[in-house]
């Protein structure tokens, strides 16, 4: 993709950039890691630096949470990001053979959503506290072909 690309997380990784405020900050790239093999992620990254992170988190077989946590500077690429996620879920059905992907969305988070209706999730529920007291979110999930 013109402008960005994409390879294996590391730690430092997370330390590079600053996460949208939506993310919070108490997000650790350790903490990833210390997942071991339950976790896989990807780097996103321009000539600047890391921008993003996009991963997986295996719930059990076949089925993983998918998420990413980005930098403002995603904004820049609003057609190349997109499809540069798309090519890593892709590979995910693909060469770890999931049947399901699922996402959380924070209620209300526009953006968001059509990111994940843009990648094909369908909407399943809304979980009610699921990101803590009064924090709701959406439940999403695709399947595999």
């Amino acid at each position: 993709m013109k402008g960005l690309n994409f390879r294996d997380f590391k730690t430092e990784d997370l330390e590079s950039f600053i996460p949208m405020e939506i993310f919070g900050d108490d997000i650790k790239g350790a903490d990833l890691l210390a997942l071991g093999d339950k976790v896989r992620a990807f780097s996103v990254f321009n000539s600047d630096g890391v921008i993003g992170v996009l991963g997986a988190t295996w719930m059990w077989e076949s089925v993983a949470n998918v998420w990413g946590i980005f930098s403002e500077d995603i904004k820049q690429y609003p057609r190349a990001f997109p499809v540069i996620a798309n090519t890593v879920l892709n590979y995910g059905f693909v060469e770890w053979e999931l049947a399901r992907a699922e996402a959380h969305v924070r209620f209300g988070h526009a953006s968001g959503i059509r990111w994940l209706e843009w990648l094909g999730f369908k909407r399943e529920g809304l979980m009610k506290n699921y990101l803590g007291l009064n924090k709701d979110a959406y439940l999403y999930a695709r399947y595999a072909q």
